[in-house]
């Protein structure tokens, strides 16, 4: 079965306005500022119908809004979490006792993030630079893909500068190079996400950690199927198709598309969703690379509101920026898990998205928030 792109929508449900109140996982932009093609930085499409028009760096996404509270830990107002502004260095089997432990800006119900609590932070304007993945020391254009004028952060002294993983108790539910039990981690060095053995590995047996307190239903999703072609999440406010792109609803829109049967490259993903019209919204487009599905259809399946998905790879409207000496022959959205697309690749269950109505309501309701405070 081919891999295929798929649609979502941030809209209001249909309850009325979405207050930043009301959703216990509200959704912070990634900070990409740039625009891509398949070869690298483009001066970004003005008009719907442009190639390569709807990327996440035009995306009027909501942006964190860090405050540090002078005490060594962080407050982010949007998703509502408290993080340590610090690191420390520890093993998998060491992190819940040490998190249990800590007493950070006088709290003591600090806890290991969940992989989605810990890709909050990710910040997709980051680079590895010109040095090759394997050198020793970050070269001088290298830039986290985290706030680092808010977090501590480091490179490794020793071994690859690329290897700042950081932990989550997310344990990966198969296992890695066909025997290692694992958890999902981050890697805020070089923006990726995977599955690491929870030993360690060969030569290695610390992890970077950074722990959080706040809502523990941050990154449940709360989904229902509206009976129109979309389902919608009251957990984050957004809204997504039921189907992917090689649905025969959305037949009529691949007949320029080079496969013509719901795989799409990423200039036809981007395309497929600009102007698209699906169950009375205009708006739709590719989802950034923290709104996207990935997270639960790879983690713990798809839930029953989309029971005949193809599982595939995943398109969203984020590109990762390139390193100089690598550089590739097509670039591609960010889709951890997924192989490098040669070609034809696509988005199972990922849905473009209009982020418009998000943003407003979390920043009405931000702006409501300050007026009752004074």
């Amino acid at each position: 079965m081919g891999k295929l792109v798929g649609l979502a929508l941030i809209a209001l449900l249909a309850s009325g306005p979405t207050r930043a109140d009301s959703l216990s996982f509200p959704m912070v932009g990634t900070g990409q500022s740039r625009c891509y093609d398949q070869r690298g930085p483009i001066t970004c499409p003005v008009h719907r119908g442009d190639a390569f028009h709807g990327q996440d760096a035009q995306a009027q996404s909501v942006r964190p809004a860090y405050g540090d509270n002078g005490d060594g830990t962080v407050t982010d107002s949007i998703t509502g979490l408290m993080w340590e502004k610090s690191f420390r260095r520890l093993s998998f089997a060491e992190a819940e006792a040490a998190a249990g432990a800590s007493r950070t800006g006088g709290h003591g119900d600090w806890r290991v993030p969940t992989i989605k609590e810990l890709y909050s932070l990710i910040n997709f304007d980051g680079s590895t630079g010109s040095a090759r993945p394997e050198q020793t020391g970050a070269p001088a254009d290298a830039r986290p893909y985290l706030d680092a004028s808010v977090f501590a952060f480091e490179y490794p002294r020793q071994g690859r500068f690329i290897d700042a993983q950081y932990v989550s108790r997310t344990t990966y539910l198969g296992t890695t190079m066909g025997r290692d039990k694992s958890f999902f981690g981050v890697n805020f060095a070089d923006g990726r996400i995977k599955a690491y053995p929870q030993d360690g590995g060969p030569g290695r047996r610390q992890w970077y950690a950074r722990f959080v307190r706040g809502p523990s239903a941050y990154g449940v999703n709360r989904f229902h199927d509206d009976g129109d072609g979309t389902v919608s999440d009251a957990a984050t406010g957004l809204v997504w198709t039921r189907a992917d792109s090689g649905d025969v609803a959305f037949r009529s829109r691949l007949g320029a598309t080079l496969k013509g049967d719901g795989r799409l490259d990423w200039r036809e993903a981007l395309a497929f969703c600009d102007g698209l019209e699906f169950a009375g919204h205009r708006d739709w487009r590719l989802p950034d690379a923290k709104v996207r599905l990935w997270a639960w259809v790879r983690l713990w399946g798809l839930p029953p509101a989309w029971p005949a998905a193809r599982p595939g790879g995943c398109w969203t409207c984020t590109a990762p920026v390139p390193s100089a000496p690598a550089p590739r022959a097509a670039m591609r959205p960010v889709c951890p898990e997924a192989p490098a697309p040669r070609g034809m690749f696509s988005a199972s269950i990922i849905l473009p998205v209009a982020f418009a109505a998000h943003r407003d309501n979390i920043l009405g309701a931000r702006a409501a928030d300050r007026t009752q405070e004074g």
